[in-house]
This record gives structure tokens, C-alpha cells and sequence, in this order.
């Protein structure tokens, strides 16, 4: 059998990322606030990560299209801003 099409298009599909949900924002934000405590500015992001496995411990940024969670907290500009620090 030979394919004697040659306009099939043979690239792979690029994967569709999820799109961030109402309640994956809610849970972002809370585990900033828990994060935060009482500080106010801006959090590291190992203490955000570390509240956001308390919250929900089957969490995973991959679910929503992200390797990292920097990657996803700057997908969602409007509701975070995130700054890296140089040591």
C-alpha cells in the first residue's frame, strides 16, 4: 500500500494547553495568601509551592499545559505578577 496523497500535512499536532480555570486561580491566590502570611510584596515561590501541595497534594502544573510552576503563574499576568531575584 503507498500513500499517493502529497498534500497530507505530516507534522505532529501541537498539544492544546488548558485554559486556566476560575477555580485554579482560586486556589493559586490562596496558597499565595497562606504563602504571604502577614508579609505583603512579594512571596518566594518554593513557599507558594509548598502551600499549594497543602491545599490540593495531586496538584500538578503539567495538568495545565506548564513544566514549571513560574510557567504558569506567568501565564495568568492579570491575576499575578512574578519577579525573579538574583542572588
Amino acid at each position: 500500500l503507498e500513500n499517493i496523497d502529497t498534500d497530507v500535512d505530516t507534522a505532529k499536532p501541537t498539544p492544546v494547553q488548558p485554559k486556566p480555570t476560575a477555580k485554579l486561580a482560586k486556589l493559586l491566590y490562596s496558597a499565595v495568601q497562606q504563602a504571604a502570611g502577614e508579609n505583603e510584596g512579594f512571596v518566594p515561590l518554593s513557599q507558594v509551592g509548598n502551600k499549594l501541595y497543602a491545599l490540593q497534594p495531586d496538584f500538578d502544573c503539567r495538568n495545565y499545559g506548564h513544566k514549571l510552576l513560574s510557567d504558569l503563574f506567568k501565564s495568568l499576568p492579570q491575576q499575578f505578577e512574578v519577579e525573579r531575584q538574583n542572588k
